[in-house]
């Protein structure tokens, strides 16, 4: 006993035909009789669950009849407006018959031939329930579609709740049956219809309703669910549709103890799902009834019977009976005929039991003799399997073993003839392959450089396929070019200097994916360098793509028309597939680095220094201009935040004679820069950073401000000669003891009076405007009266009004007005030069000033009927050294006037505007707040935070 036992352990051969043989004599002895005691119930077992497969598709295809009902009314919703027809929506909204007809018959037309649809009415009804389109399939010709008039659906429950638009948990399109009269039977047929209602704006516009007449429903469903009868009861059990042949339809109806025994046995089923307390064996009982078998379970179907809303999904318990019928035996499952959650009434499937009879009677002797017969040839089997299978079973174990771990290079020593030896040659032909693929795979992932990843493809496909050879077709700018690598045949290398033909170009960009083209029969591909330069007569073409676009193909290529075979297209489309998805990471590198060179080289070329930041305001990019400027050499190392930096911003007092710019000025050290700054938005609409450009502008500021000095330096220098000049001039004009002047005498006098006050004036203002930019001119702004800052104006300049004949137009002083918060000399200022140019600019006519206020200002009009100003000249009035073009009187003015009293009213929370037609005249407007509570506090805060 010993010496068996040590050669069954010893030898796997034992240990594998013994086992066999125990087990199979237990099988002769066992099987036999459990197949024969379990062979009938087995059968019986298989009919049940077809039975209920059988219902579980009737339901499903009933569930998928409904969502086929409403895509269809979506679809037919959501039709569009055409050239020729109207959409849907909008024809609904007119009700226009017509266009309803023209517009969904063709839909119709088409829908009655889907597969997954039943079509036989179609109806557009109006938010008052009238069918504006009543549309039945022809029986005759299914082409055709017969048009119903006078279709009311107004009263029926489902239309109601679409017109209303009520929307329960399961949404707001419901299922039912319901009667029609057709052409076939003008008394009425039953259809299961869908209706949905039709919203324009989210207001309801009317409803669409689909129908399936019964019958033909019963049909399709009959075919979906592999029924050989299917019938479908009212909620009383009379029968209203079935599929069965040569009886009556009455005689399908249920009796009244089957309709009460499916309605008890769902009810509990219905308990058990809400209550704990009821168990299964009260849902699911044995019946005690001998005309009904227990409840057959055919799944979940969607809701409850208790609530039509509920969204659970309750099991249905369904009858199963046995029935006679046209001479042949059926068994009929009844269950609940659920539509969308509620139940409309109940259905039943039938099989027929021939099928069961027939198998037992068929396979109960042949169980026994097929058991007898695979015991002891599974017994033979083994022992000669065994023997065959022990030698080289452990060859090939012990290679599986060293491959598994990690030794791609073990290989099995078996050469049986056999199928062991077809697996032994199989599994080192796939090691050898693994091993090939692997190191394809090694290399290229060790570099991203365009000509090593060829060169290793090439290595790759050559070790597969020997006298194969790789090209690469890649898009440039200068279009298709063909890429080889270095050591490539001369020929080969002479396709670089050669432009791919369009019909090779055309071929790619057809091809989607990987395929491989025998160049004989592919008379396109023949007229092509492959063909008559490389010599291919097979190639493997692998596109390469970059966002859904052929931008390239590696192309497999070999001298031989039948050099690839099915084995050999699969490894090289492994191949090509890493290789290719290589290349298009070598083809990205390449044009992000020559990108990077080029956007580097356009930054550092950039006069300006440019600042780059993301999100987070952190600085990720610099050119040299702004490393110097910033004094950030580490920034590549470090992280800076832009806000962080000792940036400055410099008050702008510039507003006349300074730098002309929008842009703010910023200190940065000891250098001046202004500053724009612009966001970086990505193609998703997400602000992804910010772009900066910092211009020095230290020179042009140290200029601007050399400019303003020099320029208060000379007004000051000259503004004493001048007054000692006018002083003077007008001692000798008023004449020295009992001498006057001629009046020849007088004339230049005055000439020299006159331009000497100009002078003055010129160099008042110029002084004025140092102040301004320099910002030692304060305004101090106090509650003033408006009429005696006017009368001050003035009254220095009457006589000069009276002198050129003009009429001067002022308001009555004593008119109230209320006081304005403006600084006294400066409005002054500014109201004597307004008057002094509406004297100068005014040869004959008059001068009106008007002054008028509201609730919060107070406004000064100045109107003359002098020339007028074009809209040209106004639109640059305001501007330093702006005067009229074509003016050459002697009284014209130096041109910062104008600019100078829109600086000063400006800085007293008011606003100067003119209006002028050519020829009529001008009028300028001032406009100044008035004092109260609110602008004193708003002043006194504004000077507080201006005083250093």
């Amino acid at each position: 006993m010993r010496r068996l036992f040590h050669i069954f352990q010893s030898q796997i051969k034992y240990r594998i035909i013994l086992p066999y043989l125990v087990l199979m004599i237990l099988v002769t002895l066992v099987g036999s009789g459990i197949a024969i005691i379990l062979v009938a119930d087995n059968w019986q077992e298989r009919f049940n669950n077809q039975l209920g497969q059988v219902a579980r598709n009737f339901t499903g295809a009933m569930a998928r009849q409904e969502v086929n009902n409403i895509n269809f009314l979506a679809r037919v919703a959501a039709t569009l407006e055409t050239d020729d027809t109207l959409s849907v929506r909008e024809a609904l909204a007119q009700g226009n018959r017509d266009a309803l007809r023209e517009t969904i018959l063709p839909i119709f037309s088409s829908g009655i031939f889907w597969e997954d649809l039943v079509l036989d009415r179609f109806i557009v009804f109006d938010p008052e329930g009238q069918a504006l389109l009543d549309l039945e399939r022809n029986p005759d010709d299914p082409n055709l579609a017969t048009e119903w008039e006078g279709t009311n659906l107004d009263q029926l429950d489902i239309v109601q709740r679409v017109r209303a638009g009520e929307i329960d948990q399961i949404g707001d399109k419901y299922s039912a049956l319901i009667r029609f009269r057709t052409q076939e039977n003008p008394e009425g047929a039953f259809y299961f219809f869908t209706a949905a209602p039709v919203y324009q704006d989210e207001e309801l516009i009317g409803g669409l309703l689909i129908a399936s007449e019964l019958d033909r429903l019963l049909a399709n469903l009959q075919s979906q669910s592999q029924s050989e009868i299917t019938t479908i009861y009212d909620i009383s059990g009379l029968a209203l549709g079935s599929t069965v042949l040569n009886a009556d339809l009455q005689d399908m109806n249920m009796g009244v103890d089957l309709l009460l025994r499916v309605a008890q046995l769902n009810e509990l089923a219905q308990q058990a799902y809400t209550s704990p307390d009821v168990t299964a064996e009260t849902v699911f009982p044995v019946s005690e009834s001998k005309d009904f078998d227990p409840c057959l379970d055919i799944g979940e179907q969607p809701a409850g019977l208790s609530n039509p809303l509920q969204s659970d999904r309750l099991p249905s318990c369904s009858v199963k009976t046995r029935s006679d019928l046209n001479d042949r035996e059926y068994e009929f499952v009844y269950a609940p005929l659920l539509i969308r959650g509620v139940q409309t009434g109940y259905f039943s499937i039938s099989l027929s039991r021939d099928f069961v009879i027939s198998a037992w009677s068929s396979s109960r002797w042949a169980i026994i003799a097929v058991t007898v017969l695979l015991a002891i040839g599974a017994v033979w089997v083994g022992y000669v399997v065994a023997q065959q299978i022990t030698r080289p079973l452990s060859d090939l174990v012990a290679t599986a073993a060293a491959v598994t771990q990690g030794q791609l290079d073990r290989r099995s020593v078996v050469r049986d003839k056999n199928e062991l030896g077809k697996l032994a040659s199989a599994f080192n032909n796939m090691t050898e392959h693994l091993l090939r693929l692997y190191q394809a795979s090694r290399d290229l992932n060790r570099s991203i450089e365009f000509e090593t990843v060829l060169n290793v493809t090439a290595d790759a496909v050559a070790s597969f396929v020997d006298q194969s050879e790789i090209v690469v077709l890649l898009e440039s700018d200068e279009g298709w070019r063909y890429h080889v690598r270095s050591d490539a045949s001369e020929q080969l290398r002479a396709l670089q200097n050669k432009k791919p033909s369009k019909v090779l170009h055309d071929v790619i960009n057809q091809q989607h994916a990987i395929h491989t083209y025998r160049i004989a029969d592919e008379p396109l591909l023949q007229q092509s360098h492959l063909a008559l330069d490389a010599h291919f007569q097979t190639a493997l073409i692998a596109p390469l793509q970059m966002k859904q676009q052929t931008v390239g193909a590696l192309i497999i290529g070999h001298p031989d028309d039948q050099a690839f075979t099915e084995a050999d297209e699969q490894v090289l489309a492994v191949v090509a597939n890493m290789s290719v998805t290589v290349l298009h990471n070598a083809v990205l590198y390449t044009r992000v680095q020559k990108d990077a060179q080029e956007r580097r080289a356009m930054l550092t070329s950039i006069g300006d220094g440019v600042v780059v930041c993301d999100a987070h305001d952190t600085i990720v990019l610099l050119n040299p201009i702004a490393e110097n400027l910033l004094d950030l050499r580490d920034w590549q190392t470090n992280e800076y935040k832009f806000s962080d930096l000792p940036i400055e911003e410099i008050e702008e007092r510039r507003e006349i004679f300074g730098i002309p710019t929008d842009r703010q000025q910023y200190r940065l050290g000891n250098r001046i820069v202004s500053l724009s700054e612009e966001p970086v938005i990505a193609d998703d609409q997400r602000n992804i950073g910010k772009v900066i450009v910092l211009h020095d502008i230290t020179n042009a500021v140290a200029i601007d401000q050399a400019k303003t000095d020099f320029i208060a330096t000379i007004s000051h220098e000259l503004r004493t000669p001048l007054t000692v000049i006018r002083g003077f001039t007008e001692l000798v004009l008023r004449g020295t003891g009992d001498e006057m002047p001629t009046p020849d005498q007088a004339e230049l006098l005055q000439q020299v009076y006159a331009r000497a006050v100009d002078m003055t004036t010129l160099v008042n203002n110029a002084i004025l405007i140092a102040d301004i930019e320099s910002g030692k001119l304060t305004t101090e702004r106090q509650p003033q009266d408006v009429m005696v800052i006017l009368e001050m104006a003035l009254a220095p300049m009457r006589s000069a009004f009276a002198a050129k004949g003009l009429e001067l137009n002022v308001p009555d002083m004593s008119n109230e007005v209320p006081p304005v918060l403006v600084d006294r000399e400066q409005l002054r200022l500014v109201l004597s030069q307004l008057l002094d140019n509406a004297r100068r600019y005014t040869h004959k006519g008059q001068v009106t000033i008007t002054v008028a206020h509201n609730h919060s200002s107070v406004q000064i009009d100045i109107a003359d009927t002098g020339q007028g100003m074009s809209p040209d000249i106004m639109k640059r009035l305001f501007t330093r050294f702006q005067r009229i073009d074509g003016n050459t009187s002697a009284e014209r003015g130096g041109g910062l006037g104008l600019a100078i009293s829109k600086q000063l009213i400006e800085r007293q929370g008011g606003s100067i505007s003119v209006i002028s037609t050519p020829g009529e005249g001008s009028t300028f407007t001032i406009i100044i707040p008035q004092a109260n509570e609110k602008t004193i506090a708003v002043a006194q805060s504004s000077e507080a935070a201006t005083t250093p």
